[in-house]
């Protein structure tokens, strides 16, 4: 949705118009978004505040796909996220635990509270076998003023700190995809 629907807060023009089309159609669709940083409640919020209803059944994240990827991997594993509210509550609901370390997965997503010690600890976890995963791979989204620093960014920091490459939830993965035609 960054960049396609909005820059920053800022609806892009015809939003609104696309928007009536589609529904004129009467077809079933999901929004499908990188960004793991908002729940999927404050994606559907951010829609309205925009003049857009839709239902949470029609709005998906990365952090929800890696969740439910995860889920039908390792229901209950213990991972190290590095992420935002997004994937914390997406992760949460699924009742995974969070840990720094003797961990199953380290799960990376936006998060902007990123401090060195939280790669130092994901650095540490890999190193001692977890596995790297990532919401999305872009390395800049747009921002109102131009290109922010994105997920994709942090991954590469922990792939040149580990030599390990992560496994990719969303888009352009399939991942994400099929679960979105699923529904």
């Amino acid at each position: 949705m960054d960049g396609v629907l909005w820059e920053g807060q800022t609806p892009l023009p015809g939003l609104l118009p696309f928007f009536a089309a589609l529904r004129s159609t009467r077809r079933a669709f999901v929004l499908a978004t990188n960004n793991a940083g908002l729940t999927i409640d404050q994606y559907v919020a951010r829609l309205g505040k925009h003049g857009v209803v839709v239902s949470s059944t029609e709005v998906m994240n990365s952090a929800e796909a890696t969740a439910d990827w995860l889920m039908a991997r390792a229901p209950g594993a213990r991972l190290n996220v590095i992420g935002g509210p997004g994937l914390v509550d997406a992760l949460t609901r699924r009742g995974f635990q969070f840990a720094d370390s003797g961990v199953d997965f380290v799960v990376v997503g936006k998060d902007y509270g990123l401090t060195w010690q939280k790669l130092d600890a994901a650095v540490l976890a890999i190193g001692a076998g977890a596995q790297l995963v990532g919401t999305n791979p872009d390395v800049t989204y747009p921002i109102e003023n131009g290109l922010g620093i994105g997920n994709g960014a942090i991954l590469a920091a922990l792939t040149a700190a580990t030599g390990v490459a992560p496994i990719i939830i969303g888009k352009p993965e399939p991942i994400m995809y099929q679960q979105a035609l699923a529904r």
